[in-house]
């Protein structure tokens, strides 16, 4: 502090020196500090040492030979502001999500702040592989004694470090201690690289694949999840399975024979499950015959298949030494078949199936070799026998669908239903319908038919072609029973045989309908054919009809339905609206015989309902409630969003099982336009109403309270970027364009710094414009000012009185062109308008031309030429464009000289239009008209020829 001071009075005798004392004027004088000694030839002093922003009081002395004077009148003083000596205390890190910290902290001591505490720069880096080191900061404006701020949009499960600096008017104080914290961990943002599925066996795949890249784990990599599910024929999903492993490798085992999947895997970290792959599509292989099946010399296979026991691995059991000990594993349960007491077993063989709960089984003698056994979970210690589902049928006529062939392959269940029914004396036919399980492509079906009593060692079998599900079975016997089922037969084998239906021939037949009832399901729009082949003697007749709710409705022919020759209802074009139960009717005078058919037509789903759950400055969470499936279940949704003023939208797809769904990397304080629509083996659904949701944040803001310029001399001037708040959002271009006062051209600066710029080589004593513009993600804010350079000696200079603002010049060309141009306007369009009422008189001249030209000629046609038939007017009807006359005679006929003429004339004005013919008068001019003469011959009533003479006018009609 500079002090300067004038000695009044010395009292007579010379000052022989000063003293200066100074307090904070908050305490008393009993704390003051004292410079003393000065030199009388001094009139100033520099007081040092004081603290920033502090109001001292200051007092002196002087000292002659006499003693010491009184204090002169206090002084009180501030000391202007200095940059804080101290760091912000306390500060912690906290957690808040995958990308968001919170910092807190308190003020520096307050004998440290040097000031007041205008605010707060938060800088912060990324501590991590790749990182630039350099901080990033924000700022934020003071509130107290305890402040807190969030850092949003940093990198998911990354370690961050974090200053502090507290900044006043004189500027900033030095940083906190850094300090680290990690972001929360998040889902993986990418699925598993590669993924391929290989079909190792007729019921497991393999699936492989590589680990996502590391940078989108963000978290730690807990394992991976598979998620699988079957496809069915029919387009129909199975239920959704899924295995976990920490490997990149999964075996997927008892897997559905010769079927699709679908599977899919995703990365799974604490947070959850991450993005799955893209949906890769397998089918498992059809069972097939294979090499070595572990039987005895001069084993037959196709005995085997007539015993149709049911195990996984068939081994022929013969022993070696009569009479060996078995040794049997305790609690393994051992089947007995019916031909057991052939092996000598010691145990009851009175029933067909016994079970044994032993440790060991004795032979009494050993069995032939070529007899085949089936046993249960067992093992044998002198061979080895595999696992057994059930008890062996001789016969084998059961209907498990867990056959297996001698190699271990898997056997086509049995079809799923059988008719037989007659259609003549010696004939009969059989339908059937394709196996639940094939397992496998089928090859043919056989049919069997057998007649009990007729002593038959063997049924009698037939083959069809796998394309056809009915076969006719001719040369049978008139009024004799006959048992009939069929099998399906694969690469693998013949497989599970049907249940047996009996049949009789016969000459007259009811009625019957060979096609099977059920449900049929199809998506809409398709052509849908519902077969009712029958068959009766006589020939039955067909009828088919839809439930409703009191009736059945009888279906017709139209263009959307056709009843086939063959009984074959065919729909074309089905909607959900021909949902429903069909029943098809064979009469005949025997007997009659139904089927009812379910048709179930499948639809795009309904729309779903989508709100908005929770928004930040990056993310939008959204949930949805389904609507109705259609008749398919949803395979997926598809979630549309775009910015709100474009239409380029981006999909997102989200599993089927997922109800809610957070759109992440959004742009901070934009809107954004969301839809949703589910899908399922039809296509797409109805889309759901468009919601608009917004990114918390808004454009930057200049703060009112801060200063624009921090500093001006001549021909400089610094500005204070820190007065910008960021609105939530972080500031990503700053402009500035500044230009003297009068001039036109702007100049243009692009802030690089986030705290301070200066303006350097102005004009000396020059009053200056000046545009700020901050923007972010969510829009731009102005500032606009103005400033004066000071002069050569540091002097200001007073305002301009009648200073132009920025659009005064753009308005004074305004004001002088306007009328300039609407004068330019106003006799163009008047040139334009007098032009049009010339060519509009010209055509109407050119007209009347035409139009007494057309008269005179007629009139000169007219002349001598009698006119034959009743006696009547001459009538004239000309069209001519904006011309329409009508011209006729009066009636009434006046003697002029030895002529008759028309004694009546009036005026024709038939039409309003722009030419009228009248009759001139002798008030008329003959200036202003042209007159015609025509001479009309007309037959009078006696016979006799009249010569008749009108005159007529064209002139200009009033209403034109």
């Amino acid at each position: 502090m500079n002090l300067r001071w004038i000695q009044r009075f010395d009292g007579n005798s010379i000052i022989t020196s000063y003293d200066i004392e100074y307090k904070n004027k908050s305490d008393t004088w009993d704390h003051m500090y004292t410079t003393r000694n000065i030199s009388p030839t001094n009139n100033q002093a520099n007081i040092v040492e004081l603290h920033p922003a502090c109001v001292y009081s200051i007092r002196m002395y002087s000292y002659n030979k006499i003693g010491r004077s009184l204090p002169s009148k206090e002084l009180t003083i501030s000391t202007e502001e200095a940059p804080p000596d101290g760091p912000p205390m306390d500060v912690i890190l906290t957690p808040m999500t995958s990308q968001s910290i919170r910092v807190t902290w308190r003020a520096p001591k307050k004998e440290l702040q040097n000031g007041v505490i205008r605010g707060y720069q938060i800088g912060y880096r990324e501590n991590g592989p790749g990182s630039n080191g350099q901080y990033s900061i924000v700022e934020m404006k003071a509130t107290g004694d305890s402040e807190v701020y969030t850092l949003d949009l940093l990198k998911k499960f990354a370690q961050y470090g974090v200053v502090v600096q507290a900044f006043n008017r004189a500027g900033t104080g030095p940083s906190s201690t850094e300090i680290n914290a990690t972001t929360l961990e998040d889902v993986p943002s990418e699925p598993p690289q590669n993924v391929r599925a290989i079909s190792v066996t007729s019921d497991e795949a393999v699936i492989t694949w590589a680990e996502p890249p590391r940078l989108t784990l963000h978290g730690v990599l807990k394992g991976y999840r598979v998620v699988f599910w079957s496809l069915f024929p029919d387009g129909e999903w199975g239920e959704m399975q899924n295995i976990t492993t920490t490997r990149e490798q999964v075996e997927l085992r008892g897997l559905e024979k010769f079927t699709n999947y679908s599977v899919q895997v995703l990365a799974y970290t604490q947070a959850g499950d991450g993005v799955r792959s893209n949906v890769l599509y397998i089918q498992t292989r059809e069972d097939r015959k294979g090499g070595g099946g572990g039987g005895a010399p001069g084993s037959k296979m196709e005995e085997i298949g007539r015993w149709g026991c049911s195990l996984r691995t068939i081994v022929p059991l013969y022993l070696i030494n009569a009479g060996a000990a078995l040794a049997v594993r305790p609690t393994v349960s051992t089947v007995w078949a019916d031909f057991g007491h052939q092996m000598g077993l010691n145990s009851p063989s009175s029933h067909r199936h016994s079970y044994f709960d032993k440790e060991e089984l004795h032979l009494s003698s050993p069995p032939p070799f070529y007899k085949k056994m089936c046993l249960a979970s067992c093992i044998l210690s002198e061979s080895a026998l595999f696992f057994y589902r059930r008890p062996c049928d001789v016969q084998g006529e059961g209907e498990d669908e867990g056959r297996f062939n001698d190699q271990g392959a898997s056997l086509p269940g049995p079809p799923a239903g059988i008719k037989a029914v007659p259609s003549s004396p010696s004939s009969v036919v059989v339908s059937w319908l394709p196996p639940l399980k094939p397992n496998g492509v089928i090859r043919k079906y056989t049919i069997y038919c057998s007649s009990p009593g007729s002593g038959q060692p063997a049924p009698s079998e037939y083959e069809a072609n796998p394309e056809m599900l009915f076969y006719r079975i001719t040369h049978l016997s008139r009024g004799k029973q006959y048992h009939i089922w069929s099998a399906a037969v694969t690469t693998a084998g013949r497989g599970n045989i049907s249940s047996k239906v009996t049949v009789e021939p016969a000459g007259k037949v009811p009625a019957k309908i060979l096609s099977f009832g059920g449900t049929v399901t199809t998506p809409w729009m398709k052509e849908v054919r519902l077969p009712c082949s029958s068959v009766g003697e006589p020939a039955p007749t067909i009828k088919w009809t839809k439930d409703s709710e009191d009736s059945a409705i009888p279906v017709t022919a139209d263009s959307q339905r056709q009843i086939l020759s063959n009984g074959t209802l065919v729909l074309r074009s089905v909607k959900a609206e021909d949902s429903g139960y069909y029943t098809c009717t064979a009469t005949n005078t025997l007997g009659f015989d139904t089927i009812i058919v379910n048709l179930v037509v499948q639809v795009p789903p309904d729309q779903p309902r989508l709100t908005v759950s929770t928004t930040s400055t990056s993310s939008i969470t959204l949930a949805w409630i389904p609507g109705d499936n259609g008749g398919s279940s949803i395979r997926g949704f598809v979630l549309q969003y775009s910015v709100d003023n474009t239409e380029e939208w981006r999909d997102v797809f989200i599993s089927s099982t997922e109800r809610s769904f957070r759109l992440d990397n959004l742009r901070c304080g934009t809107w954004y336009k969301v839809k949703l629509a589910a899908k399922n083996s039809v296509g797409s659904g109805r889309i759901s109403e468009i919601i608009e949701a917004k990114t918390h944040g808004r454009e930057p803001v200049f703060n009112k309270d801060q200063p624009l310029l921090t500093h001006i001399n001549s021909t400089h001037a610094g500005l204070n970027l820190q007065g910008w708040t960021s609105g939530g959002c972080p500031i990503t271009d700053m402009m500035l364009d500044f230009r003297p006062k009068g001039t036109w051209a702007w100049q243009s600066l692009k802030a690089n710094s986030t705290t301070q710029l200066f303006l350097s080589e102005l004009r000396e004593a020059t009053w200056y414009e000046l545009k700020m513009k901050a923007c972010n993600s969510a829009g731009c804010g102005n500032q606009s000012s103005q400033f004066a350079t000071t002069d050569y000696d540091g002097s200001t200079i007073p305002p301009i009185k009648s200073a132009r603002g920025e659009g005064d010049d753009v308005k004074k060309l305004f004001s002088i062109g306007s009328p300039v141009i609407l004068v330019t306007l106003g006799v163009a369009l008047l040139f334009i308008i007098r032009k049009k009422r010339k060519e509009k008189r010209l055509k109407r001249l050119r007209d009347a031309k035409s139009l007494a030209e057309m008269l005179i000629s007629k009139n000169n046609r007219s002349i001598d030429t009698p006119v034959k038939g009743p006696p009547q007017g001459p009538r004239l009807h000309i069209d001519i464009p904006r011309v329409q006359l009508l011209i006729e005679d009066k009636e009434g006929i006046k003697q002029i000289g030895t002529k008759s003429i028309k004694s009546a004339h009036s005026s024709r004005n038939r039409y309003s239009s722009q030419w009228t013919l009248s009759r001139p008068t002798q008030s008329q001019s003959t200036a202003s008209a042209r007159t015609l003469t025509s001479d009309w011959r007309t037959m009078g009533s006696h016979g006799i020829t009249a010569t008749e003479s009108d005159s007529y006018s064209a002139s200009l009609s009033q209403d034109t």
